[in-house]
């Protein structure tokens, strides 16, 4: 199956950070921001800090979702198509709608009156979403199940902790796995090997089974429940006070703790805030507190490795690369 290119970052919710075009007739762009290079502006789109971007030239790794199928052959778009249906797909229109808001000085609205409860959690899926597939999330995803298959490769697995986890349809095929490896299988007792494809599939930097893009899915589930426990603001900006947003789009702390907090960008000018502060009014209403951008766009600075923002300006790589 040919490649793909596996946008990390949906091209539809990057249109929320767009340039401004000269003409109506222009491809969408924006301006990519690579942390540790200097101003350049012109040279080519490699040599340049920012580079100027079409949507679907950026925020993308070859088959990031892809996967190996028992027979060998690599699956590009499962996982690729499973995001966009089930994920996508129903938190676009929720993101169209936040990002419409306008609002009139002072003006505060309920976020209650404005969401229903299927768009919040439409919303809060596309959230853990957006955290889930980043780079840096696989990247933990990988050195922990390195870890793990280099631990059991030494002692084994055991069959019977394995097997109380599984209904009996499938625990009677492991048991068939189990004494096709080795006829003398003991299920009461035994333990077995790591089977060598375990091993080819999760001996290097890469794992290329179906487990990371499943990984993406048993994020969103988790999450879902606590996010939606979360008090919800929207804060709106002013067009001279923009965010960016980056291949790390979402900030949060420890979600279980009480003073637990979340950031997501979801435009130019508008960020979705959550918190477990439960003294926090949810509302959706205009902030004037140019500290409150600073910081948030400090905090993005710190975690990304490229920003994609609307304009091209060097303070701001003057200001990601101090971070």
């Amino acid at each position: 199956m040919k490649s793909i290119d596996s946008h990390i970052q949906p091209q539809y919710f990057l249109k929320g950070f767009l340039a401004a075009k000269r003409e109506a007739n222009h491809d969408d762009f924006l301006f990519v921001y690579k942390k540790g290079m200097p101003f350049k502006t012109d040279g080519t789109r490699k040599e340049n800090n920012p580079s100027k971007s079409g949507l679907g030239n950026m925020a993308f790794v070859k088959n990031f979702y892809a996967f190996l199928k028992d027979d060998g052959t690599k699956d590009t778009e499962t996982y690729e198509k499973k995001l966009q249906q089930e994920i996508e797909n129903p938190g676009n229109p929720v993101l169209t709608k936040l990002r419409t808001i306008q609002l009139k000085k002072s003006e505060v609205i309920k976020v209650a009156d404005f969401l229903s409860d299927d768009e919040r959690r439409k919303f809060t899926r596309y959230v853990g979403g957006m955290y889930a597939r980043s780079k840096k999330n696989r990247e933990k995803f990988n050195t922990v199940v390195q870890e793990s298959s280099k631990e059991a490769n030494k002692q084994g697995f055991s069959y019977a902790d394995i097997a109380s986890k599984l209904p009996p349809n499938e625990k009677k095929k492991f048991e068939q796995y189990c004494r096709s490896k080795n006829p003398e299988f003991d299920e009461s007792t035994g333990r077995f090997s790591v089977p060598t494809k375990y091993v080819e599939e999760f001996g290097d930097k890469t794992q290329k089974d179906e487990s990371f893009p499943k990984s993406i899915f048993r994020a969103v589930d988790l999450l879902e429940p606590i996010i939606l426990n979360m008090k919800w603001q929207i804060r709106i900006t002013s067009a001279l006070n923009k965010f960016f947003t980056g291949d790390e789009p979402v900030f949060y702390t420890n979600l279980r703790e009480p003073n637990a907090e979340l950031l997501f960008p979801i435009s130019s000018n508008a960020i979705f805030c959550a918190s477990n502060n439960q003294n926090l009014t949810e509302d959706i209403f205009l902030e004037e507190n140019d500290k409150f951008v600073t910081e948030v766009r400090d905090i993005f600075a710190q975690q990304c490795r490229e920003l994609y923002f609307s304009t091209q300006a060097k303070w701001l790589v003057d200001f990601f690369n101090r971070r």
